[in-house]
């Protein structure tokens, strides 16, 4: 007779626990004959061995300890069913969980996902924990042009160096035949950038790419603006409509996002020293260069580091830079990975961000974690414990302490693994929004990440256990005489711990309400704060090219041109805007001596209107005047005053090679932002040295004005791009970080209130109705609505009051540490601390008050019924 096959009945002999692996085998034996004859052999042996494969599960292996007590897979199965039967049964309170738990993950994720943004600028480029920035100024991101050349012939270690210059104003206009395009990202740099950086080149060759005066690279976003799909190599480009046309020797991929390295365009370095002065290029006081050390080997930091003090000394050969160092202010080594989050000098190559944001969204994400575990905690204990005489029939037929705490942790999982699915598909639904807040461009491959997604799951695990462990023990371990009965112990109500969750869960909302009230505080402070000068309806425009040269001939024409336009009150000519770098200078009294101490100064360049047009205040002496001032004359801020410490009008100060009068005294401006204080500024008069025409429109009409204002330039220059900038958005751009960080902070902390406040309205509808028998029996005994309604608040009263005590202190300490960061701050005063605290206790009270009313208007003779 033919039998089934040997080696699956072996194999399933040796894993089967003995108990009934015979048994198994026996069955698999019967079947296999029943298809022997009704379909033959072959597939009989197929069938056989298919269903014995079948049969190798978890539940079956000898190797599972007493296992044939407990079937796992069939307890989980009937957990997660037991889970959802549970939820419906509960369903209000549940949902508010479980909206809590998903808001609670995803405002984490976007936090994480903001954060890791954060600390991974600069870490795109291969050789990142090699290259520093090295300035020649602890107050100054830039240095010297000799200082890239001296780094490598004095360090052995420094492998290569490269510069980055901007090329002359913030915004360059680039042409080729009919098409044009504007870009702030243009910049001078070495061929040695392709070594430092690792530059992808899609084509042309990064050996021969930027060694000749004007040639550039450009990127692939710049040339697809330009070129389309077409090579662009070996063309010409205009640039400022300067005389000297560039050509393009190669394309790069575009430069990382996450960097502070911003560049659509580049220059050949060579181009740089064929229009500036061999005296200024070889100087080590002038500061208009980015430098960047790439050290050969990550063991070698040390070494350059260590040796920064002597070449110092090597590289101070002139008085004004062994002055420098003396004051210690003299070269700093920055990591280039540090740059983004830690640098804020002057003159960076763009806007940073801050260390301190990344502490306050990351204190965030830890607060609304914790808020949302105390609810869990909270809500599920108190639900836990309305289930009490289900747990004490489990008991009683069988059920250990063990299945009744696995139980309930397994339906904490299912609460956090179902909110983690949603929050996932929340934070993917709000993702466009986010990134148009943050101006961010965070994709979807990004926030779906393997990593991101590990991370929600491994957030919600850690809730899911640690929410329930507490509420699991309490439950196991309750007395079966007390689940099974009606009556219930006076203790049974908020035990410590759970007073002490609530207490702290008060304490954190408390602390992001008072945040949020400082941070707007202060952002309304730096919105509304007098700079000096006014930007309301004050309209620049970049000139440039044939358009600059036609300013610089044909100047007060095309000024009565314009001023015929009667929405236009004002116009005035600038080097720098507010906000923009401005020139460090060696400004000084004619008259100082070699051996006195003046530090350099800020300095612009304007013409006579400058003043009226801003707004700005003249305290002493006159303004610019173009019918008598010929040559260099200046007007100077308090600060220098103070600095100089005397009276300056009348006398006669110098920088580089000009020296002229100082006419005038104007009051001090912010023409930086908040965080740092009013610094000495210089302007001198010289419109030939200005790019940008500034405008005091009246703002009736301020389309048309527009209009009127491109037209006339246009007539004079018909190819210049005319691009308008309103000075109120160029005063936001020095805040901008700032004012987008506020504004997450801000959805985010009412989200978190949110979350609080049903977590709190769920506590409250349970511990009311608890007490339901107890407030019926007082009523019938005489008591009024009020003693009832302070009997039932009494307890959370007390827990305010705690989380104010703790609260109040731990924000006053750390909004005095944030606004720190501010030169000009607002003052902390009661208010803030009051009115949070007012609200927070009003919004408690009325919750409760809320679920009071309606025991209190339910009918005695109900809840006196034996149950």
């Amino acid at each position: 007779m033919k039998t089934p096959p040997k080696w699956p009945v072996k194999l399933l002999s040796w894993y089967c626990h003995p108990d009934y692996s015979q048994e198994i085998i026996g069955d698999l034996e019967e079947m296999y004959f029943k298809w022997r004859e009704s379909k033959g052999s072959l597939l009989a042996s197929v069938l056989f061995i298919f269903n014995t494969i079948l049969f190798f599960r978890l539940y079956n292996s000898r190797f599972t300890v007493n296992y044939s007590n407990n079937n796992y897979f069939t307890m989980l199965k009937h957990s997660v069913k037991l889970s959802f039967k549970n939820f419906q049964k509960y369903k209000v309170y549940n949902f508010g969980n479980l909206f809590g738990l998903t808001i609670g993950i995803a405002i984490s994720l976007m936090i994480f996902q903001h954060v890791s943004r954060e600390f991974s600028y600069e870490k795109s480029f291969p050789k990142h924990e090699r290259i520093f920035r090295v300035s020649t100024h602890n107050e100054w991101a830039k240095s010297s042009p000799a200082l890239a050349e001296e780094l490598k012939n004095y360090f052995p270690e420094v492998e290569n160096v490269v510069r980055f210059a901007k090329n002359g104003g913030d915004i360059a206009v680039i042409s080729y035949q009919n098409h044009k395009t504007t870009s702030k990202n243009v910049y001078l740099t070495d061929q040695s950038v392709f070594n430092v950086l690792d530059l992808q080149v899609k084509q042309g060759l990064a050996d021969s790419a930027l060694v000749r005066p004007f040639t550039v690279i450009v990127t692939e976003s710049m040339a697809g603006k330009l070129f389309g799909d077409t090579n662009p190599v070996g063309k010409m480009l205009e640039i400022d409509e300067r005389t000297e046309k560039y050509e393009i020797t190669g394309v790069v991929a575009d430069l990382p996002e996450n960097s502070h390295i911003k560049a659509d365009l580049l220059i050949a370095m060579p181009t740089f020293y064929k229009d500036i002065p061999t005296d200024w290029t070889s100087s080590r006081g002038w500061m208009v260069m980015h430098t960047y050390a790439l050290i050969d080997k990550a063991e070698n930091i040390g070494n350059f580091y260590s040796k920064m003090p002597d070449f110092m000394s090597h590289y101070a050969p002139t008085e004004i830079v062994k002055d420098m160092q003396a004051k210690g202010n003299f070269f700093e080594i920055f990591p280039i990975t540090d740059i983004h989050l830690h640098s804020s000098k002057i003159q960076e190559m763009g806007v940073n961000s801050d260390i301190t944001y990344v502490y306050i969204f990351s204190i965030l994400a830890g607060i609304i974690l914790l808020i949302v575990a105390v609810n869990f905690i909270n809500m599920f204990t108190t639900l836990v414990f309305k289930r009490v005489k289900e747990v004490g029939l489990r008991k009683i037929v069988g059920a250990s302490k063990t299945q009744i705490a696995a139980q309930l942790i397994v339906e904490a999982l299912v609460y956090a693994f179902v909110a983690a699915i949603l929050a996932i598909a929340l934070c993917a639904g709000l993702l466009p929004y986010y990134n148009a807040i943050t101006d961010l461009d965070i994709s979807y491959q990004e926030l779906l990440s393997q990593y991101n997604i590990l991370l929600v799951f491994a957030i919600a695990f850690c809730m899911g256990i640690t929410s329930s462990i507490y509420p699991a023990y309490l439950i196991a371990n309750h007395q079966l005489s007390e689940s099974i009965s009606s009556y219930t112990k006076k203790g049974a109500g908020i035990s410590v711990i759970r007073k002490g969750l609530i207490a702290f869960q008060f304490a954190l909302s408390l602390f992001i309400l008072i945040s949020t009230l400082v941070i707007n505080q202060q952002m309304d402070f730096i919105t509304n704060k007098d700079l000096g000068y006014q930007t309301d309806h004050l309209l620049s425009v970049r000139f440039y090219g044939k358009l600059r040269q036609e300013l610089f001939h044909h100047r007060e024409e095309i000024f009565n041109t314009l001023k015929t336009n009667p929405g236009i009150e004002e116009v005035s000519q600038v080097s720098n805007l507010i906000g923009e770098p401005l020139s460090m200078e060696g400004f000084v009294p004619a008259d100082a001596g070699p051996d006195d101490d003046y530090p350099t100064v800020n300095m612009i360049w304007a013409d006579e209107n400058y003043l009226s047009t801003m707004k700005i205040d003249l305290l002493q002496g006159r303004d610019f005047s173009a019918k008598t001032d010929t040559s260099t004359v200046f007007l100077v801020n308090e600060q220098l005053v103070k600095l100089w410490n005397k009276d300056v009008v009348g006398t006669m100060g110098k920088f580089r090679n000009q020296r002229g009068p100082i006419v005038g005294v104007f009051k001090d401006i912010n023409f930086q932002s908040l965080h740092s204080k009013v610094a000495p500024l210089v302007i001198s008069y010289n419109p030939s040295w200005t790019s940008n025409a500034l405008f005091k429109i009246n703002g009736e009409n301020p389309l048309e004005t527009m209009d009127f204002i491109e037209s006339t330039f246009k007539a004079r220059s018909p190819e210049s791009v005319i691009q308008f900038n309103y000075m109120d958005d160029q005063l936001k751009r020095l805040y901008k970080s700032e004012i987008s960080m506020f504004l997450i902070f801000k959805i985010f902390s009412v989200l978190t209130l949110i979350i609080s406040c049903v977590g709190l309205l769920g506590i409250a509808a349970i511990e009311v109705q608890r007490r339901t028998k107890e407030v019926g029996i007082r009523k019938v005994l005489g008591a009024s609505g009020r003693e009832i309604l302070l009997l039932l608040s009494k307890e959370f009263g007390v827990l305010i009051l705690i989380a104010i005590f703790i609260g109040i202190p731990v924000s006053y300490f750390i909004a005095s540490d944030w606004l720190e960061n501010y030169s000009y701050a607002t003052p902390l005063n009661l208010a803030t601390f009051i009115l949070p605290s007012i609200s927070l206790i009003v919004t408690v009270f009325l919750i409760v008050t809320l679920h009071s009313l309606k025991v209190m208007r339910a009918n005695p003779t109900e809840s006196l019924r034996d149950e």
